[in-house]
């Protein structure tokens, strides 16, 4: 048999498959706030910060996990804010009924009850995913507050299991991150190992392929959404337990953070393939880079205009990793100046 190595080309172009550009941005992006944060705002790497980063991090990259999964098969989930809100209000309320765990297994239940009826809507009724989770996001928003009201229970106060393990810190990181960390992997891993992981990203990627192939399409984008769902309640818990008093605008922030970590992360809004370390890299850039503005005082509307930059300038470069690759003349304007119509 012959195992001589392959060529230098073909080696190369295995790693481009196997880790494109366009997950790589994120990393890039990370690298250099960051150093120019230890430049220009040191204050960002103190022990005080650091323990803020991590734990806002956490929150968003498990809000974000569920985003990603429902971006592969080719949607957008902006139902994210009320259902973190559901996760930690059924916590908080029914602490005293249920008590810790079960509270918290009643709000993960509720969270992929409401996640799944969306899917169904938009997987079996072809209805516009947009339209659907932002519609179901007022709904349950609106809900939340006639049936709880502001504060969730008489004193507000998430539960003294869920304080304690937000307050948790191993060598200044918040045991938030540590946990998302781990489920990241484990989505990572889920994705690219097993069967019903590989069916979703090719669900994603080609449907009508995919339903040649044999792949159960509709049942994989059920299940899909249904796991989203206890993402976002996971997210909502975690998150009431570091705020201590959760209030009925806790997760409207992450409607759309989630999905400009995503995009950052380099998936694809059309489906496909995506990065969950990518993901952890887009997290991490956009809480470092907010803590470094909020040192610098800047106001809460110029630190949003700046992640939202920050997108189109992701977005950008993974067009440009795109095109360097496959030709410039594949750009419109190439095309235009060429003669070509």
């Amino acid at each position: 048999m012959n195992f001589r190595r392959p060529p230098r080309s073909r080696l190369l172009v295995d790693l481009r498959y196997r880790l494109p550009s366009r997950f790589l941005v994120a990393w890039v992006a990370l690298i250099a706030v960051g150093l120019v944060a230890a430049v220009t705002t040191p204050a960002t790497y103190a022990e005080p910060s650091i323990n803020l980063i991590t734990a806002v991090t956490g929150v968003l990259l498990l809000a974000s996990l569920g985003q990603l999964l429902v971006v592969t098969l080719g949607s957008i989930d902006l139902s994210v804010g009320s259902l973190m809100t559901l996760g930690a209000a059924v916590n908080v309320h029914y602490l005293g009924s249920f008590g810790g765990s079960g509270s918290f297994l009643v709000a993960v239940v509720l969270c992929m009850g409401i996640s799944l009826l969306s899917g169904t809507l938009i997987t079996l009724f072809r209805l516009n995913s947009l339209i659907v989770t932002l519609a179901v996001n007022t709904i349950v928003g609106a809900t939340l507050v006639l049936w709880m009201g502001q504060t969730f229970s008489s004193d507000g106060q998430a539960p003294a299991w869920l304080r304690k393990l937000a307050t948790r810190y191993f060598f200044n990181v918040s045991a938030i991150f540590v946990v998302a960390i781990v489920l990241s992997a484990l989505t990572a891993a889920a994705l690219l190992l097993t069967r019903p992981g590989r069916q979703l990203v090719a669900t994603g990627t080609n449907r009508r392929a995919a339903r040649v192939l044999g792949v159960r399409v509709n049942l994989i984008s059920l299940i899909t959404f249904a796991v989203a769902g206890a993402f976002y309640a996971t997210a909502g818990t975690l998150l009431a337990g570091f705020v201590r008093v959760p209030n009925a605008d806790l997760g409207m922030p992450y409607m759309l953070t989630t999905v400009t970590a995503v995009g950052v992360a380099g998936a694809l809004f059309s489906g496909g393939p995506a990065s969950a370390s990518s993901l952890i890299a887009g997290c991490l850039l956009l809480q470092v880079l907010d803590q470094a503005l909020a040192i610098q005082n800047f106001s809460p509307g110029v630190r949003l205009m700046v992640q939202g930059v920050v997108l189109i300038l992701a977005v950008a470069a993974n067009t440009l990793a795109l095109l360097a690759r496959q030709g410039w003349q594949r750009l419109p304007m190439f095309g235009i100046f060429a003669g070509k119509k």
